[in-house]
């Protein structure tokens, strides 16, 4: 007898229902961040006009809705990228953007009122086929109910800035075609929505200041940013006015933005086709002729708060500037957001007001649930493979011990009967002995040399003894009960041990990988007892062993990963085809 090192295994019942777990697991998880998360931000926003005090119901405010910086990616906004990676990339925030869009549009806005870089690569010399897909492209994202107004602010990214052989002399005639006018007025509730084309602006600032002239001595370009300025300073408009500029105002270097910004402040800078902020002549230009009591800016991709002073007023009038923060999750902020401002006609009061709502953190939300969760589920399915086959010793006998017992083993492993039990039993069942025949009695049974020459037979539940032994009682033979070999009946294939390779007609030390001879009766006998009952009715089979704990692992893991593959899948044509 010997201790012995036996694999543990695992019922396959409780394998599924980890699976099954896991599987519900990540399709809650799945419907939560990839929708839930988005409409409960939502849900904590609201809009600005409930401190409001109407007279009527026909002074009830107007509500807008204020998007900065989605821009649409295309194939020049990561020039550094594969083809393939740029396309997952544009995939990734093209969704984002939808998941954001779909979220923002449940707070009902009667107007949507765009900041600019509505495109990022709109300034770009492009086919006029490849810039309508383009716009289609944003359309197909940015879908609005017909009752919904939008209107837009040109940004850099839309027309350009300054010179580049790589910009479209086009840009500007491309997004008055399709997005409208550059500069306008628009009167909503008694106010004057002015929406000024800031990038021109900029542009034209640059040629003044190089012919040394201030405002009031410049001829403006027809049709241009300044020329629409002045219209407005000469023709007054109605009070109170609201700027839209895609580009802040000037202030001081290090201006404090507020406890809405993320990090940092907006810092003075230039470059290729961009401008941080406007030149501090321009941004007085535009105070002293506008008098806007409320400004919203874009450009920087991150919130900010500042208050500017107006010029020539008198008091202490001021001027609050709010930039928006970026719509997408590609501009390097943590949570996107978007603007809610209400506006409501004289007598009501306050006369506009707005509040900011931010959108979850899309990159958070795949590297602290998704990624997390996909590691616990690694580890829980390499646990259970690991702790399915994991040795503990068990007590069993030897080789020796089970050669001469295999007979009888083998016997009732098969479910053989006995063989009755002789006439002369009853009467001396203490005294019989019996001896080993030295004739061969079954294929394995060969007596041990060391073994007792006799041995008391133990009678059996039908009142013989074990077949298989031969009894000698007072110089009689009696060869009762012995099989004959090769008749011996055929047991279960599924049960493993001595029946199985008893069926076979061969010793487990026979059934080896390493002799070629054995492969065929060991895949025949796999195949046997395992094809009828894996495409029959029960599925719910035991793994086989030719399978290693690898592949075992890889089918388990694909088993619990297909059904949230499928839903995420359906889930993100839901959100493309809506």
């Amino acid at each position: 007898m010997a201790w012995t090192l036996r694999e543990r295994r695992i019922p396959r019942w409780r394998r599924a229902g980890a699976i099954d777990i896991l599987r519900a697991s990540w399709i809650i998880i799945i419907l939560w961040g990839e929708l839930g998360k988005f409409y409960a931000s939502v849900s904590w926003c609201s809009w600005p006009d409930r401190t409001f005090r109407y007279v009527d119901a026909h002074n009830r405010p107007t509500r807008i809705l204020i998007v900065s910086d989605p821009q649409i990616l295309d194939r020049r906004s990561y020039p550094g990228r594969s083809g393939i990676l740029t396309r997952l990339t544009q995939f990734i925030v093209d969704l984002n953007l939808r998941k954001n869009w779909k979220a923002a549009l449940r707070m009902r806005p009667q107007i949507v009122l765009f900041l600019g870089d509505m495109m990022d690569g709109g300034r770009y010399a492009k086919d006029p086929d490849e810039y309508a897909r383009y716009f289609a492209r944003f359309q197909s994202i940015f879908r609005l109910p017909s009752s919904v107004l939008s209107y837009y602010v040109p940004g850099n990214h839309d027309v350009g800035l300054g010179y580049n052989q790589a910009f479209s002399s086009r840009a500007r005639e491309r997004y008055q075609k399709h997005f409208g006018a550059l500069n306008q007025v628009l009167e909503v509730s008694n106010h004057s929505l002015v929406l000024i084309d800031a990038p021109g602006l900029v542009e034209e600032d640059y040629r003044r200041h190089s012919a040394q002239t201030d405002f009031n001595s410049w001829l403006p370009t027809a049709g241009g940013s300044i020329e629409f300025v002045q219209s407005i300073k000469q023709n007054p408009i109605i009070e109170p006015t609201i700027l839209f500029s895609h580009i802040p105002l000037s202030r001081p270097e290090g201006a404090n933005c507020g406890s809405r910004r993320e990090k940092g402040s907006i810092h003075r800078g230039a470059g290729m086709g961009y401008q941080n902020l406007l030149g501090r002549e321009t941004s007085q230009f535009l105070l002293e002729s506008v008098k806007p009591s409320f400004i919203f800016s874009g450009d920087d991709h991150d919130a900010c708060e500042y208050t500017h002073n107006l010029p020539g007023s008198l008091g202490t009038r001021s001027s609050r500037e709010i930039t928006v923060k970026s719509f997408s999750m590609a501009m390097g902020i943590k949570r996107p957001g978007f603007e809610l401002l209400s506006i409501a006609p004289p007598p009501s009061e306050p006369r506009h007001a707005e509040s900011q709502c931010l959108l979850p953190d899309q990159i958070g939300i795949y590297t602290r649930t998704y990624l997390p969760l996909f590691i616990i589920s690694l580890l829980v399915l390499a646990y259970i493979h690991i702790f399915n086959g994991r040795k503990t010793p068990s007590f069993a006998m030897d080789d020796e011990d089970q050669q001469f017992i295999r007979p009888v083993q083998s016997r009732f492993r098969s479910h053989d009967v006995a063989s009755p039990m002789p006439s002369y039993a009853p009467q001396s069942l203490g005294k019989l002995t019996a001896k080993l025949s030295s004739r061969s009695v079954s294929p394995v049974a060969t007596p041990r040399p060391d073994q007792e020459e006799f041995a008391l037979a133990q009678p059996n539940g039908n009142g013989g003894h074990l077949g298989g032994l031969t009894a000698d009682v007072e110089g009689m033979d009696y060869a009762e009960g012995l099989p004959t070999p090769g008749t011996a009946s055929k047991p279960n294939p599924l049960r493993r041990g001595s029946s199985f390779n008893h069926w076979m007609g061969k010793d487990k030390e026979d059934l080896r990988l390493s002799d070629p001879a054995s492969w065929p009766a060991l895949v025949s006998s796999l195949l046997a007892a395992y094809a009828p009952r894996f495409f029959g009715r029960n599925r719910r089979t035991p793994t086989p062993e030719s399978m290693s704990r690898i592949e075992r692992f890889f089918r388990d893991l694909w088993r619990a990963a297909w059904p949230p593959l499928l839903f995420t899948i359906l889930l993100w044509t839901y959100l493309f085809w809506t």
